[in-house]
């Protein structure tokens, strides 16, 4: 695996997130492997809690920010926004002082954002990021090249993969809806062209490029590769899923897959029900079918 990423054969992880770095105008730099890696350096947060003392490490400098906390009723009422102080950041951020007189409702950020360093500070967003009109309007900003073994390198007349992935009404883990691969050109044909910008900033006049995101459900390699899956042979032949399968079908062979259990539970509590009415039918039906006889004995 180390060979391979030294060749450039790795996921790339580009990883906006909205609470843990957009406040502090940067995304988190990571990428995959056997499992999820940081890139190298220093995130743009770190986890505001001194476990030694059982107690937050940091809270509000009062001196910076008029106060030592939120307050809970406000966080529930949504009237912390985005131009309110929703964050806690290294800039006004103080060593948490246990003898101030703490109120039941004041709250404390749970993550401490600051400036990443290294290559996993390369990624920085462009502009002011906000949820607005019900959805984000981002710009992403990285080097074509950074000269780190952890970053994929972009180059003139490259094409790349790429796919996207975003997490929605949830806070991590699996839970997020995710899109076909699609390729990337630059200064060459492919899904997705790359416009060159020598200055300036980029003019974002042009036509969107539309994708569909889809929730995956859970379905494992063993499976995808075994005879169970009618597509086994086109992956071993190396075919990509975009030719034999839509966004449509996936989602629901995924929710199939992931349910599958309770599903085959209903399927057989279903067949067993159908069965008991229809031996329940034929004993209630079969006095009808008795032979009668009348008159007296011969």
């Amino acid at each position: 695996m180390a060979d391979q990423q030294t060749s450039g054969y790795f996921l790339d992880l580009w990883h906006w997130r909205a609470g843990r770095s957009n406040a502090v105008g940067m995304s988190d730099d990571q990428w995959v492997g056997e499992h999820r890696h940081s890139d190298a350096g220093r995130g743009p947060y770190t986890t505001n809690w001194d476990a030694e003392n059982t107690r937050p490490q940091w809270m509000f400098d009062p001196e910076a920010t008029g106060r030592h906390a939120l307050r809970w009723e406000d966080v529930t009422a949504e009237r912390v926004d985005f131009d309110g102080l929703y964050y806690l950041a290294e800039s006004f951020a103080v060593p948490f002082d246990p003898d101030h007189d703490w109120q039941e409702g004041d709250v404390i950020p749970r993550r401490l954002l600051r400036e990443g360093e290294g290559s996993r500070g390369d990624i920085r967003v462009a502009g002011d990021a906000r949820w607005s009109d019900g959805y984000w309007d981002v710009t992403l900003v990285r080097d074509l090249d950074t000269g780190q073994p952890d970053d994929k390198a972009f180059a003139s007349q490259g094409r790349y993969d790429l796919a996207f992935a975003v997490h929605r009404n949830a806070t991590g883990s699996r839970w997020h809806y995710v899109s076909l691969p699609y390729s990337l050109g630059l200064g060459r044909e492919a899904d997705i062209l790359a416009s060159s910008v020598t200055e300036g900033t980029p003019d974002w006049s042009q036509p969107w490029f539309d994708l569909t995101l889809y929730y995956p459900g859970q379905v494992d390699w063993p499976l995808l590769i075994g005879e169970a899956h009618a597509g086994a042979e086109k992956i071993a032949a190396g075919l990509p899923v975009r030719a034999h399968h839509d966004e449509r079908q996936l989602a629901h062979y995924g929710v199939e897959m992931e349910f599958q259990d309770a599903i085959q539970r209903q399927w057989a509590l279903t067949l067993v029900a159908g069965l008991l009415l229809l031996a329940g039918l034929f004993i209630g039906l079969l006095p009808a079918f008795r032979r009668h006889h009348s008159g007296g004995t011969p």
